[in-house]
């Protein structure tokens, strides 16, 4: 029999890891020790990839990025749409891309939490440490997210076209056929316009209730 690795902490599930997951991009080590899960880079034994992850609520609105410094455009647009932010800033619209605009592959944290748990347990399990990406496998542009937040505001936002960001790249869209195979993991809200809406009632109740109110 294979020793267990770790001891599953009571928290884990995907509701709270959503809260714990928030706005974070690029590369997640995921630490496991009896007492707690975190996104550190000390001791990992899972690794999950999720460039462009900028979608930031659970989808029942109790938790989501709060953070007055964003650079998501899921939040900077629902910022834009509530009054928060004078004018959305477009980094860019001559890429080689279908509106010009870059494409990312963007995933709601309820899914990416779900994830986090599905790894857990699999490590739990005494498999070996492995690296996945982490998202739905298809693009979105930062015109379409701007439009979605549009759709849920009922309104159209401010913008202004900038110059493109040093760096950027046109498309980043996750490899995900490993994921699934190896996690059996099932996105459940693979829909920009419900990732745009919910994360508009969490921005609006901001306004109302602070930090630790929630939308409903």
């Amino acid at each position: 029999m294979s020793e267990r690795l770790f001891e599953m902490p009571s928290c884990c599930t995907s509701s709270h890891l959503s809260g714990l997951l928030t706005s974070i991009g690029g590369l997640l080590a995921v630490d496991i020790a009896p007492s707690r899960v975190a996104g550190a880079a000390m001791g990992f034994i899972g690794v999950f990839s999720y460039f462009g992850a900028a979608i930031q609520e659970h989808i029942s609105a109790h938790l989501i990025e709060s953070g007055e410094t964003s650079t998501h455009i899921t939040k900077i647009a629902c910022e834009v749409a509530t009054g928060k932010r004078q004018r959305l800033e477009i980094y860019g619209t001559d890429y080689p891309t279908p509106d010009g605009t870059c494409v990312r592959d963007y995933i709601h944290v309820e899914d990416l939490a779900a994830a986090h748990v599905a790894a857990l347990a699999y490590l739990r399990d005494g498999k070996e440490p492995l690296t996945l990406n982490c998202g739905y496998g298809e693009g979105f542009s930062v015109n379409d997210v701007i439009r979605a937040v549009e759709r849920a505001a009922g309104k159209p936002l401010p913008q202004m076209i900038c110059d493109r960001r040093p760096g950027d790249p046109p498309v980043l869209i996750a490899k995900t056929d490993r994921i699934h195979e190896e996690l059996d993991w099932h996105p459940r809200f693979n829909d920009l316009q419900t990732i745009a809406a919910s994360a508009l009632r969490w921005e609006q109740s901001l306004m109302t209730n602070g930090p630790t109110g929630s939308a409903t």
